[in-house]
């Protein structure tokens, strides 16, 4: 399995509504078994509890994994913003991610 790390992506989100359709971008800076990301965003995203530019995703789907090598590949997500020391967790969107 080819490693992600280093690819582009965008995530096109679905919830919250008060980023529906938005782009964020960013780049893929961790992988964990193919069903993990952690991606660094272009910008910092604010959730309630934390505010950062860090979001850990998984796909929605348990069955499905993360496609290494598949541009324009596309994967439903649940994210989660992480602080810079990963001790802080906020469930923050989900939305459609894709390799660019």
């Amino acid at each position: 399995m080819n490693s992600l790390r280093g690819s582009s992506v965008r995530i096109t989100v679905h919830k919250p509504v008060s980023l529906k359709n938005d782009h964020l971008f960013g780049t893929v800076i961790y992988e964990r078994h193919g069903n993990k990301l952690i991606v660094k965003l272009t910008e910092n995203l604010k959730g309630t509890k934390v505010t950062s530019n860090m979001v850990l995703l998984s796909p929605q789907n348990v069955k499905e994994t993360f496609k290494p090598g598949n541009q324009h590949y596309a994967v439903m997500v649940n994210g989660t913003l992480i602080s810079e020391d990963h001790q802080e967790l906020e469930t923050t969107l989900s939305g459609t991610l894709s390799f660019d």
